[in-house]
This record gives structure tokens, C-alpha cells and sequence, in this order.
């Protein structure tokens, strides 16, 4: 028979004290081996010291104590490594959302106003399936993923495409009372006929005040705030529900600070050029073949727009997605083993990359909109890196942003053909120039 011990020394022996024995006895998750009949004094066998600590860690994972009582009491090794596996699930998404959060609330600290800019734009009626329903704001969120991949699904099972990026419609209770409509549509060339959730609608030409958030969901208060702002000191009339449009979702990354955002092409074609340098002979072709597909999709979408098309060809899209996996996993193999002075050979390192962040590099195929590369914003930042270089001065943040955004209005107004006095002379009138909305059908 294994020795035993009073509760104090079982106490010792655990590190859990004696009043959570006491408790743990009470709840059955860990009952003594004997109790005295007539001083009710606990007694624990060595046997339980296992047990006890077990228990103890599972706690300090903050497992809850049925949890705890159900995993002792599983029936085998397999079903105990499920629920300890589901806890651990748990634990790992709450760890998320708390870097998420500290990462977020020090970017607020440090860059109280990093937002981007707010526009005035007028965006013209649009035909598109869509899922309707009233929903609480605790809801909103697996609702919203679970209409938007009903939605695909049913277009994918018709064989109908979607013509733009999908977009939300939220009613203003859903944010003042905490629960009102909700309308998650996709855009597509010709109505769909109706099938349980998803029906046919046009989503209704209107004006609006416009700003870009890229990233997830855990920073779009900042983006709302700083809408809010400019609409009350424009002094703009709101009489109408939020609109949102998803330019990057779950369905192309599963990386929500992907959403949203473009890559420069630009920079990647140079990038693929130093890879094609060291050579040795044709191993890094396919960093050529990567400068090919860019090229080619840049020349497919200007031939869409030409033709007035609102995306690109299925096919097309899907052979230019095809042969980029095939070169990026050709230049992945090649490089992995091959030596390099300072760590991964380059060409591995930039196949990774463009593995990770394909979605971002293929933005500008899927929203006409987006350009494929950021070459205006460098050539307007160029003339304060040049100050910088030759006289050391730099800009503080305040007045580099303030340069920013002027160059930034400037090169935005030649892009559409207004001269540089033409806009300055706009704003002087108090009618600054916004550029229109490309439409979407």
C-alpha cells in the first residue's frame, strides 16, 4: 500500500494549498484516499502527486475545473489529447487577440493620427447577389464569413463570377443599438436567380465619404473615427447606412494584414532581376518567368479596361495565378540547400515571399482600381529623400506628413489630368478636386 499524508504535507508536497484540497475535494476533482471517521482529517497517498500536479498546470493554463475533472476522466489517450488540444486552441486564439490588441493600442500611442486620407466620391448602382438579415453586433462577425462563403459557393455552383470585390451594408442600429440589418452582396455582371439566403439586388448608386483601411478588423475604429471627424467638420449630411467594400478578404489570404493591400510590382521585378545575376546558368529562370507573369497581367488588365471590363477573365486570371505557383515553387527547390554569406541564398528568400504574399502581389488583377505599383508615391517622396541626402536636414512627422499628403493630392489630380495649378487653385476655392469612383458593373 502506497505511504500517505496528512493534508499539510500532501499541501508541501504540490504547492497547492490546503484550502484548494478542500475545494478540489468538494468539486470531486481530487478527492483524498481516506478520511478519518472521527477527526475528518484528509489523507493523500503518493500515488495522487502526479495527479495533483497535472492539475496544477492545467490551471495555470486556466483551464475551468470541469475541464480539468473531464480530461482525468477520459476513457482513453486519444480523447484526453483532444480536449487538452481544443484547450490549447483556445488559449493560442486568446494569445492572439492579446498581441493584437498590445500591438495595436502602442501603434495608437506612437501614431495617434497614421490613418488615411478621407474622400469624397460618388459610386454608381451595382447588381449583385446578396444574404439579408438581422444580426447583434456579438454575431457580426461569423456572420459576415459565413454569408460571404455562402455567397461564393453559390455563384461558384451557377457558374456566375464575380464582377468586383464584395462589399457590406450596415444599418446605422447596428451600431447605436447594437443589432440591425445587415447586407453582405457580391458584385456580378447579370442578376442571379434567387436560392434560400441569396438573392438578386442592386446596391444603390449614392455619395460618400471614402477612406482605405488596410489590414484586419482589430484597428478599423481608428478608420471610422477619423470618418466621423472629417464628415461632422465638412459639415456632410448622413442619412444613409455604413457601406463597406472588401478589396482583399478571408477568400484570397488567410492573413488579415494582407487585406487590402498592393504590392509594388515594381519593386518585385527588381528584386527577380538581382536573383537572375548570381546565376549559376538557367537555375534562376524562373525569377524571369515571375518579371514575364507581371508584365503580362499588367497588359491584361489595361486590355480589359480598354474594352470596358469590369475584371479580368477567369481563365486568364487563373492561368496567371497557375504558372506564378509553378515558378515561385521552382525557385523555392532550387535555392532552399544553395549557400549564401549572410544566410538564405536571395532567390529562396524572394520565392518565400512571394508565396506569402501572392494575394497582395495579384490585388491590382481583381479591383482595377488599385495600381501596381506605388512608383507616384516614390517619385512625390523623392525630392524629401534627396533633401535628406545632400543637406542631412530631415523633415519631423508632422510636416513629412503634411508633404505627403499635398504631393500626394497633386500627383493623385496629374493622374486624371488636372494640372498642378488647376488643383492647387481648387482648394484656394474651397472645391478641392476628388477623383471619381472607377465603377464596378
Amino acid at each position: 500500500m502506497p505511504a500517505s499524508l496528512t493534508i499539510g504535507d500532501f499541501s508541501r508536497a504540490t504547492h497547492l494549498s490546503v484550502k484548494t484540497l478542500r475545494h478540489y475535494h468538494r468539486v470531486k476533482l481530487l478527492e483524498p484516499a481516506d478520511i478519518d471517521p472521527d477527526t475528518r482529517y484528509r489523507r493523500y497517498t503518493v500515488d495522487q502527486i502526479p495527479a495533483a500536479q497535472v492539475i496544477r498546470r492545467f490551471r495555470d493554463l486556466d483551464m475551468p475545473l470541469d475541464q480539468i475533472h473531464a480530461v482525468l476522466q477520459a476513457p482513453d489517450l486519444q480523447a484526453r489529447n483532444r480536449l487538452i488540444s481544443a484547450h490549447l486552441a483556445n488559449l493560442e486564439q486568446g494569445l492572439a487577440r492579446t498581441q493584437d490588441a498590445v500591438a495595436s493600442l502602442r501603434d495608437l500611442l506612437t501614431n495617434p493620427s497614421a490613418v488615411a486620407p478621407v474622400s469624397q466620391r460618388r459610386v454608381d448602382a451595382t447588381v449583385a447577389a446578396a444574404i439579408t438579415g438581422v444580426v447583434s453586433t456579438g454575431d457580426l462577425r461569423p456572420w459576415y464569413l459565413g454569408a460571404l462563403g455562402e455567397l461564393y459557393a453559390t455563384l461558384d455552383a451557377r457558374g456566375v463570377s464575380a464582377s468586383g470585390p464584395a462589399g457590406g451594408i450596415y444599418a446605422s442600429d447596428l451600431f447605436s443599438a447594437e443589432r440591425g440589418e445587415a447586407t453582405i452582396f457580391v458584385p456580378t455582371a447579370t442578376q442571379v436567380e434567387r436560392l434560400g439566403r441569396v438573392a438578386a439586388v442592386v446596391v444603390p448608386a449614392t455619395e460618400l465619404a471614402v477612406i482605405m483601411h488596410p489590414g484586419s478588423h482589430t484597428d478599423v475604429d481608428r478608420a471610422y473615427g477619423a470618418l466621423g471627424t472629417y464628415v461632422a467638420s465638412h459639415a456632410l449630411q448622413v442619412d444613409g447606412p455604413i457601406r463597406e467594400h472588401y478589396l482583399v478578404g478571408r477568400r484570397d489570404t488567410p492573413d488579415e494584414n494582407a487585406w487590402g493591400i498592393q504590392q509594388c510590382c515594381q519593386h518585385i521585378i527588381r528584386r527577380a532581376r538581382a536573383v537572375q545575376k548570381p546565376g549559376p546558368g538557367g537555375v534562376q529562370n524562373w525569377a524571369g518567368d515571375i518579371i514575364t507573369i507581371l508584365g503580362q497581367a499588367h497588359r491584361a488588365v489595361e486590355e480589359a479596361r480598354a474594352r470596358g471590363s469590369p475584371a479580368l477573365d477567369p481563365q486568364v486570371l487563373d492561368d496567371l495565378r497557375e504558372r506564378y505557383d509553378t515558378a515561385v515553387t521552382a525557385g523555392m527547390i532550387h535555392n532552399r540547400l544553395r549557400d549564401w554569406d549572410t544566410g538564405n541564398h536571395p532567390g529562396y528568400a524572394l520565392g518565400c515571399w512571394l508565396r506569402d504574399y501572392k494575394e497582395q502581389v495579384f490585388l491590382f488583377t481583381r479591383d482595377f482600381a488599385v495600381d501596381r505599383t506605388n512608383n507616384v508615391s516614390e517619385r512625390g517622396a523623392k525630392a524629401a529623400k534627396r533633401h535628406q541626402a545632400v543637406s542631412g536636414y530631415w523633415h519631423n512627422l508632422a510636416t513629412i506628413a503634411r508633404w505627403c499628403r499635398i504631393r500626394s493630392y497633386l500627383d493623385s489630380a496629374a493622374a486624371h489630368g488636372v494640372t498642378a495649378l488647376d488643383a492647387v487653385r481648387a482648394v484656394i476655392e474651397g472645391t478641392p478636386w476628388l477623383p471619381p469612383l472607377p465603377a464596378t458593373s
